[in-house]
């Protein structure tokens, strides 16, 4: 872009030089042509003078013409510059990520790549500012995001900035055992979802609770990578015997796994599936850490997942506390 900016500079000056000499070229030959003898400096001054006087406006006119021409040239230049460049780091950067969160990766090697991760934000931000301030030197609107760009470009600031995995180790999937679902359109969803297994590595979360009139058991789950590579989130039931995923399974909401954190279900970006059971507005989610609970399933509690699940929100039920 320097190169760019500097060659435009010098073809300008050249193109200006020779309009300023084309101006004066009559100013020029008047001068020669003038009688000579005693006062013929004076002469060939008045001369000049006099030719210059009618082609002083006419010749800054054409000059600033050509001027912002050249400007208007060079910002061209620079925006498809820009544009390029954006294009070439999204294409290396897209090789350079899809290693470091993939999903099969061993959890001790996702933490690794998770600092990785960080890392690279850091320089994403800072080369996101170089181009931003770029394009308002040269007067370049940027388009405007959308949501879930926006949401992305957060959730980058917030990771870039902070630099490290703390949130990670806060929020790690080891210390979450219940999952909050609220303001669910659907009731029967709402309420607290205990740890339950998991699917592909990552927790499953359960409740039970009544559906038709019937118990009913409620999963939190996310999905094994779907046609597109891609991963999401699902809050639905299925019937007795049937894995999730399957035709059968009834789905009310999903969502896109977290690029940060994802092994956990996503806090919010929730939709509702129509097609299905679902009906407006989506939930919101809201982790919870039970180590209080852990210790006592843990110190040899024999009774059976669906048996703990069951009396958990049966007390809840009681007391009134079910959501």
């Amino acid at each position: 872009m320097r190169d760019v900016a500097t060659k435009t500079q010098r073809d300008l000056s050249r193109c200006l030089l020779s309009i300023m000499q084309e101006s004066m070229k009559d100013g020029y030959n008047a001068a020669l042509d003038v009688p000579g003898g005693v006062g013929s400096y004076s002469r060939m001054k008045e001369a000049m003078h006099s030719a210059t006087s009618l082609k002083v406006s006419s010749m800054y006119a054409k000059s600033e013409v050509k001027l912002l021409e050249g400007i208007g040239e060079l910002v061209h230049q620079i925006a498809s510059l820009v544009e390029q460049t954006s294009q070439i780091i999204a294409k290396h950067l897209g090789g350079v990520y899809s290693t470091y969160w993939d999903s099969r990766n061993g959890r001790s090697k996702q933490r690794k790549n998770q600092k990785t991760h960080y890392t690279l934000l850091q320089g994403i931000n800072a080369l996101c500012t170089v181009i931003a301030n770029i394009q308002a030197l040269v007067g370049i609107e940027r388009e405007a995001l959308n949501e879930s760009d926006s949401d992305l470009s957060a959730e980058m600031k917030y990771s870039a900035e902070n630099g490290d995995d703390s949130g990670y180790d806060e929020v790690n999937h080891r210390s979450v055992k219940s999952i909050c679902v609220q303001d669910a359109g659907v009731d029967a969803v709402n309420g607290e979802y205990f740890c339950f297994g998991s699917i592909d590595g990552v927790n499953r979360y359960r409740k039970i609770g009544v559906w038709n009139e019937q118990d009913a058991k409620f999963d939190l789950f996310c999905c094994p990578k779907m046609f597109d590579e891609t991963r999401r989130w699902f809050i639905s039931i299925a019937p007795h015997g049937e894995w999730q995923g399957t035709s059968e399974f009834v789905g009310f909401y999903e969502a896109p796994t977290s690029i940060a954190l994802s092994d956990l279900p996503p806090e919010r970006g929730w939709v509702t599936v129509h097609n299905k059971l679902g009906i407006d507005p989506p939930p919101r989610i809201v982790w919870e850490s039970k180590s209080n609970r852990d210790n006592d399933e843990e110190s040899g509690n024999e009774k059976s997942g669906d048996e703990v699940l069951m009396k958990r929100n049966h007390a809840m039920r009681v007391t009134g506390s079910f959501l």
